[in-house]
């Protein structure tokens, strides 16, 4: 028996095997990519429908900064009471059905906004200045400014943040 010298020069590299490949996917890959695409799709209809229902909020408030720098604060307080009060209508009127909105007036309607956005003081706070000028229009020209700006801010506030019971529909 003879036995042959090993030699460095007769070594082999270790076989690896290939390496694996990321074509053709698994079978559940395939299906986890679909429900992953389905699901970022209703994301996606989700927060554009609920983007959408608030269009009437970003109107307002573009209007409300309007109606701050046109009226209140160049003293035409009556007229800026007169088109906030009107403002304010035609955000409800979007936001709830006409036929619980629409009738409203005075401690109704300042019982009203304060109900839909709890934490605002409407019957006691500066939201007051909505009935009480428009029923008395010399009391507008003694609204010191400050008092207007918390009437503004009060009505920011409202549109920003009044909501609606969740069984209630825009219908009529």
């Amino acid at each position: 028996m003879t036995q042959k010298a090993t030699s460095i020069f007769d070594l082999r590299d270790i076989a690896l095997p290939e390496a694996v490949s990321f074509w053709p996917p698994a079978p559940f890959a395939g299906v986890l990519l679909g429900l992953l695409g389905c699901g970022l799709l209703l994301l996606l209809l989700r927060w554009r429908a609920r983007r959408r229902a608030q269009v009437y909020r970003r109107e307002g408030l573009a209007l409300i900064a309007r109606i701050e720098t046109e009226f209140m604060d160049q003293g035409s307080t009556m007229a800026g009471l007169t088109v906030l009060n009107v403002l304010l209508k035609r955000v409800a009127l979007a936001a709830f059905p006409r036929r619980r909105v629409a009738a409203l007036s005075g401690d109704d309607w300042l019982q009203f906004l304060e109900a839909s956005c709890p934490g605002t003081s409407f019957t006691t706070g500066p939201g007051r200045l909505l009935a009480d000028a428009v029923h008395d229009p010399s009391q507008a020209a003694r609204i010191p400014p400050e008092r207007g700006r918390q009437l503004v801010a009060l009505v920011r506030t409202w549109i920003r943040r009044h909501r609606r019971p969740s069984d209630e529909s825009r219908s009529p």
